[in-house]
């Protein structure tokens, strides 16, 4: 009787442990395979190469390869559409998103089929890049005056990515010089527009500041930022406010025109797999604050932290509220 007994504890005891190991390996099972993260951008602009650092330290964390798929065209739309369009069986955490905000916000005012609330936003991959007005290094204009006068005068052409602050600025900035530019868009992305920039092929560029200035800053040169104060880094940079007042022009221009990289996935996503959402969450907040991945960012000129999806959903909310208030001059 008694060796009855230690027999039915001894199975339910190993029962119990089967349950809890069946359990810690499929926890540790995900993911199997490899991660695929869309950048609607080409190779070589800003947030692809933010992206591919992360992705190196990403896949460290997790033990399977992070792939980068580069989706152009539209500004950020076709990659973004391609995203939002998966099929439901593929929402299983195999597939990330590297896009930015505006650029969410634009592609949806450009006749994207998704909405904000459509995604799960995880964390930033570059921080605060205020927008401003780019032109080569050794142009003759010596400040935004110079330029402004130019474009009230002469025909020119000036290039910007659509659906994001860089078209807000660029036209915002022939509107009010009531200048007669031909608006060029550039939707493979930031590394397309630098390099039409740099050979000559435009008057002037809209586009992010420490990114631009890291990648092409022998080559160019920010004549003012789209921002509420002077950067602490690069003091002798002015503000659009403070250009148009001097030119007399007692406007208050779009201030806080600021880029923010954005990793995210599918809200249904983390509502149907939040075990394997919060395996995403943690190998990236430790990708983050890997002290090799923090130095690689310091020197491409672009600081990173980890803010946490919380976080980073209020800035998303905050900017998209910021872009609708531009939606007349993005492309549609």
């Amino acid at each position: 009787m008694k060796f009855k007994k230690s027999y039915g504890a001894l199975l339910i005891f190993c029962i119990f442990l089967c349950f809890l190991s069946s359990g810690f390996v499929y926890a540790e099972k995900w993911p199997e395979k490899e991660i695929t993260i869309i950048v609607p951008f080409g190779a070589g602009g800003g947030f692809d190469s933010a992206t591919r650092i992360i992705a190196a330290y990403f896949s460290e964390e997790l033990g399977v390869p992070v792939i980068i798929d580069n989706r152009t065209g539209g500004g950020s739309l076709i990659g973004t559409e391609a995203f939002a369009q998966l099929p439901t069986e593929w929402r299983d955490g195999r597939y990330l998103c590297s896009s930015g905000c505006p650029h969410v916000t634009g592609a949806i005012i450009n006749g994207g089929s998704f909405s904000i609330d459509d995604f799960a936003y995880i964390n930033t991959t570059t921080h605060n890049s205020p927008y401003g007005i780019w032109v080569e290094k050794e142009s003759p204009f010596g400040d935004l005056v110079d330029l402004f006068e130019y474009i009230k005068e002469e025909p020119c052409e000036f290039g910007f990515i659509p659906g994001s602050y860089s078209e807000v600025v660029v036209k915002y900035l022939n509107e009010i010089a009531e200048g007669k530019g031909v608006a060029i868009p550039y939707p493979e992305g930031g590394g397309a527009l630098r390099l039409a920039q740099m050979s000559g092929d435009l008057t002037y560029m809209g586009l992010n500041f420490y990114q631009t200035q890291k990648i092409a800053g022998e080559d160019l040169r920010c004549l003012v930022l789209f921002s509420d104060e002077r950067l602490d880094d690069y003091p002798e940079i002015p503000t659009m406010k403070e250009k148009l007042h001097e030119f007399g022009v007692m406007v208050d221009p779009p201030s806080a025109m600021a880029s923010y990289g954005i990793l995210f996935t599918h809200k249904e996503f983390k509502e149907k797999y939040p075990d394997r959402w919060e395996i995403i969450v943690e190998a990236l907040k430790a990708a983050y604050n890997n002290p090799e991945m923090i130095e690689t960012f310091k020197e491409h000129g672009e600081p990173i932290k980890w803010i946490g999806p919380e976080e980073t959903e209020k800035l998303v909310d905050e900017q998209n509220k910021l872009a609708l208030r531009f939606k007349d001059l993005f492309s549609q």
